[in-house]
This record gives C-alpha cells, structure tokens and sequence, in this order.
C-alpha cells in the first residue's frame, strides 16, 4: 500500500508505530494476533525521507476501529494518506514561492528599479492586473480538468481556505460555464461570448502568430494588433474575413478596456 503524488517525486505510505512512536515491522492490514490496535498508531512516511526515521509521536494518528473493535483499515489509510497529502501540498507550494521568489530577483526586477516611482507602481498594476487574470483561468482551468480539483486543493496552492477561493471565484466559475469554450481570438479580460462559428477566420500578428476566432472576437483583435492580417479559415470564402476587417475600422485597440470603464476616448 503506497501512495505517488500527482508530480511522481514523492511516493508515500503508513507506518505502524506504537504508543511511544516506534516503528513496527507489520503492515496496517495484518496487525499480529494478541496486539491491541488501541495501543497502537499509524504514521505516514515519504520517499523524501519526511518522518521516515523518526521516533515520537508527532504526526501520529490513532487506528480507526468497527464497532466490534476490529481496524478499518479503508479509513485508518484515508486518514493518515490525507497527512501525507498536506505535506506534498505544503512542498510544492514551498517550491512555488520560491520560483516566484527567484524570477522577482532576476532581470525583471533589476529593470523596475531603473524605472521611476510613478512608472514603477503603474508596471506593478498592470503586472497584478495580469496575474489575477492567469489566476482566474488557472482555477477555471482547474475545476474543468476530468477529476475537477476541488475547491480546498486550490485553496491550499493559493494559500488560502476552501471558503476563500470559493467566495473570490465562485461567479467566474459559474460564468465560465454558462458561456462554454470561446475561441482563440477572445482576449481572457473580455467578457464577451463568441459569436457564430468560433473557427471561422484567422487572425495573424506581423510575427506570424495566429488564432483561429469567431468573428466578432477576431476583428477586437484585428482592432488591437499591430499590422495584423485576416483570412478566411480552411477553403471557405464567405465573406467572414472582409466582415472581421470592416468591424475592426470601427473599434477601438483593446475595446473591452473601453467598454468596462465606459471611456469615450
């Protein structure tokens, strides 16, 4: 019995310890006759060495017993998998924040202190505007993968409760869902659905980058793009490329900026 975290760098299993926390030599399901399970605890281990050695009673839980004093052994390894779960949890948020801690130490950071005050705290607003947008769509992600994470395993990467992230992304989520997929073209901070066929032109930067969009979602890009290109998708030449082209003469670059703080300019 043994548990591989979803990364496959740490392998768990329980251990069997007694009243004092020393290791014994049998598994949880096969207690030797005459020993009494009340004076007994479980304890989970990791490959990374994480209370492998240890003696003492820390991090020890007490056996789950039936009615008739025999081991649950489903629920006693239930029990003790989820304490070797928050420890994987707490590794690989450690090993998040310190990847983030190193990326704000590099080049990125070296160049915002050159800057001025002013232009500092406005780069820092718009590098925050665009982490809450990765974080919204890395949730949403998230609770569409085929297992749906749950709401306190994003709770716990985020560092924060079930309670919290459910409150701050519940609407984004429900939202998400009732307009389905869009396509390619639609900016993450325009809230607009697509519109007909979401393949139906693509769009190309001057790099040579391209989406494939709906058209109303691909001429707000064709709005926004510098020296961007628009063809039609596949063989089908209807008139939807010309229709992406007309509406973007009429639009403004980044119109959903415009739309949400209601400028007129």
């Amino acid at each position: 019995m043994g548990w591989i975290s979803d990364d496959m760098q740490h392998e768990g299993a329980p251990r069997v310890v007694d009243l004092l926390g020393i290791v014994q030599d049998f598994p949880i399901w096969e207690i030797p006759a005459g020993r009494d399970p009340e004076k007994l605890q479980v304890r989970a281990v990791c490959g990374c060495g994480w209370h492998e050695n240890e003696t003492g009673t820390v991090d020890c839980i007490p056996f789950v017993l039936f009615a008739d004093g025999t081991v649950n052994v489903e629920a006693t390894e239930t029990a003790v998998r989820r304490l070797w779960q928050d420890h994987v949890d707490m590794l690989a948020l450690a090993s998040a924040a310190l990847s983030a801690a190193e990326m704000l130490a590099g080049p990125p950071m070296a160049k915002l202190k050159t800057m001025e005050p002013l232009e500092r705290l406005r780069t820092v607003r718009h590098v925050r505007l665009g982490l809450d947008v990765i974080e919204r769509e890395a949730v949403i992600e998230a609770r569409r993968t085929p297992g749906q994470e749950s709401w306190a395993k994003i709770g716990v990467a985020l560092g924060t409760t079930k309670q919290a992230v459910y409150e701050r992304f519940r609407e984004a989520e429900r939202k998400a869902i009732a307009e389905g997929p869009r396509c390619q073209a639609a900016n993450a901070e325009d809230p607009t659905p697509c519109e007909g066929d979401r393949e139906a032109v693509r769009v190309v930067d001057k790099l040579g980058g391209e989406a494939l969009g709906c058209v109303h979602h691909a001429a707000r890009l064709y709005a926004t793009l510098e020296d961007p290109r628009v063809y039609p998708n596949g063989d089908a030449n209807n008139g939807k490329a010309l229709e992406v082209y007309h509406r973007a003469a009429d639009l403004k670059p980044w119109p959903w900026d415009y739309e949400k703080n209601g400028a007129d300019s």
